[in-house]
């Protein structure tokens, strides 16, 4: 079965794993000011980074889809 593809979907699930990533990020930044510093929560800070910096590929990529169907559209 074939699914129609919607630039706003795909925003939306990237905003959803960058808010996830950031909640990630923020619960090690507490960990490690609370003097917990342990390879987990760098491992983690690390994890959040990238997952943010995918996020942000993935809300352009879905910024460029919508204009590229109001292109069409036009």
């Amino acid at each position: 079965m074939i699914q129609s593809v919607n630039s706003g979907d795909a925003m939306y699930s990237a905003l959803q794993g960058m808010q996830k990533a950031m909640k990630q990020a923020d619960a090690a930044a507490k960990a490690v000011a609370k003097g917990e510093i342990e390879a987990k929560q760098i491992v983690e800070l690390q994890l959040a980074k990238q997952n943010v910096q995918m996020q942000t590929k993935n809300v352009q990529a879905a910024m460029e889809t919508g204009q590229q169907i109001l292109d069409i559209l036009a």
